[in-house]
């Protein structure tokens, strides 16, 4: 059988040892964050595009434009180019937005 692991929480020099971790712990998460949006903050200022790329290509959205001038339904269309119809929705509301 496996024997469990020691539990050296149950004094008080054992607290303060995992207190210790954990607030070293805590303090690098907190520089990994820091690092990580300086770097997203010097990636868009550098004209880099910073996030998940979009699964909604112009050239998919033109051909969007063109079902729907021929009568085909949105989640029709969304079926026949893989994505979401929510995602087709709102990439449609955004470019009338931007018309």
């Amino acid at each position: 059988m496996h024997e469990k692991p020691p539990r050296y929480t149950k004094t008080a020099l054992g607290r303060g040892v995992l207190a210790l971790l954990a607030a070293v712990a805590g303090d690098e998460r907190d520089r990994l964050r820091e690092r990580t949006r300086a770097g997203m903050q010097a990636a868009r200022r550098a004209g880099k595009h910073v996030g998940r790329p979009s699964t909604l290509t112009p050239e998919k959205l033109d051909l969007v434009q063109r079902l729907l001038g021929e009568g085909q339904g949105r989640a029709v269309i969304a079926r026949m180019i893989g994505v979401n119809p929510a995602t087709l929705r709102r990439a449609l509301n955004g470019r009338k937005a931007m018309r």
